[in-house]
């Protein structure tokens, strides 16, 4: 295999890991970890280094013979020694002078060859070309690396560029929908509510149109009954007023009439009642039925046609009404002297459903007033400082000093009660 990795390179050898990671530490190869890899050429570099620690050439080459001599030599030799004075206690006479030593000198010297002084250096500086080559190597590595990784940023930022501009356009496409849906949504309520309101006026017109309806009936019964309870009245007068004086022609006739009166006359003084004239104010008379030949009702005779017991005025009454920033039905109505029902039925007319307590606007007020025919005069609003300024310029009276004010203030514990 080409290259192996640290961590089996250590397997293959038998030793540890952090041992061999030293070894190529010492031989000048650099390495990340234990999964860095390891080419053929590091491997080399490093049996070389191992072999030079260990006295031994490096691989490939052949023991052509010894690089160094030991050359030892030993030398013996005697030391004689002086034998101590006869003075001295414990010798006999006549012993031995003196004590001979035997003394061995060696020496050792050692030649090496030129070629072996020389050998270090150039392996120092092939180990510092073989260093060169692969700080080299490295760097040449380092280079690509951040080459790859400028690459890498730059495919990340064109992705990440790419990506905000998807979600920009999404966010885009997603406000126009947004945008469309409510404007679709505030077309439907526009026309819900337009639907509504002319639904409602056109209840509120069907509605005013019935009650209007309703009242003009009511005017129309009420007429009605007027005018029955008037003919009533004049029929009643016209009964009430002195017989007739009958024509020479007709002096028979008048006979029976007083035959007959006399007849009612009778029949009056036994039930005690008797008719007596009625009196009507001159004008006022109603009519009155003759009675021609053959019995039949003659033509009624009017008195006093063209003329009226009641005149309305011949003008409305224009009036100004003051209006503030809001008024209620009743007091619009009671300002412009008409009924509440007329206002309400102005303001249904005008496609409003309102009650005689229902609050008005000034605008709204102004409407009705002007629909009805008076003038409308708009009232100044006054804020809150006029009125206190008011207020205040109203009080009047001497001004005393009085007591302070004492404020007694509590202490409140808001501890925690453990």
């Amino acid at each position: 295999m080409s290259e192996v990795t640290v961590k089996q390179l250590a397997t293959v050898v038998g030793i540890p890991v952090e041992r061999l990671l030293t070894q190529l530490d010492e031989a000048g190869l650099r390495v990340d970890g234990p999964e860095s890899s390891i080419s053929e050429e590091d491997k080399l570099l490093l049996l070389n280094h191992l072999r030079r620690s260990h006295g031994k050439g490096e691989a490939g080459e052949l023991e052509a013979g010894p690089r160094k001599v030991t050359l030892r030599r030993k030398t013996v030799s005697e030391l004689k020694q002086k034998a101590p004075s006869s003075s001295s206690r414990g010798l006999r006479a006549g012993a031995p002078g003196g004590k001979t030593v035997s003394v061995e000198v060696r020496k050792r010297r050692t030649y090496v060859k030129r070629s072996a002084v020389v050998e270090p250096e150039e392996r120092l500086r092939e180990a510092d070309e073989a260093r060169k080559v692969l700080e080299e190597r490295d760097r040449v590595r380092a280079a690509e690396e951040d080459a790859a990784r400028a690459r890498q940023a730059e495919e990340d930022r064109e992705l990440a560029e790419q990506a905000r501009v998807e979600e920009e356009v999404r966010r885009q496409e997603e406000e126009v929908k947004r945008r469309l849906e409510e404007e679709e949504a505030a077309r439907i309520a526009e026309e819900a509510r337009r639907v509504a309101a002319e639904q409602a006026a056109a209840e509120a017109r069907a509605m005013a149109e019935q009650q209007a309806r309703v009242a003009a009936e009511a005017e129309a019964r009420a007429a009605a009954e007027a005018a029955v309870k008037a003919a009533a009245i004049r029929e009643a007068a016209a009964a009430a007023e002195p017989a007739f004086t009958p024509e020479p022609a007709a002096a028979k006739e008048a006979t029976k009439a007083g035959k007959g009166a006399g007849r009612r006359g009778s029949k009056e003084r036994e039930t005690g009642f008797g008719r007596k004239e009625l009196h009507v104010a001159a004008g006022k008379q109603g009519r009155r039925k003759q009675r021609g030949k053959g019995g039949r009702a003659a033509a009624p005779v009017a008195r006093g046609e063209g003329k009226h017991g009641f005149e309305r005025p011949t003008a409305p009454i224009v009036r100004d009404v003051e209006l503030g920033q809001s008024i209620t039905v009743g007091d619009l109505a009671q300002r412009m002297s008409v009924k509440a029902a007329e206002v309400i039925k102005a303001l249904m007319k005008l496609g409003s459903m309102v009650t005689i307590n229902q609050t008005l606007d000034q605008e709204t007020a102004a409407i009705v007033v002007e629909e009805m025919g008076h003038n409308v005069v708009m009232a100044a609003p006054k804020d809150v400082e006029t009125v206190i300024l008011e207020e205040e310029d109203a009080l009047e009276g001497e001004e005393l000093p009085r007591a302070p004010v004492v404020t007694i203030m509590g202490h409140v514990d808001h501890g925690k009660t453990s």
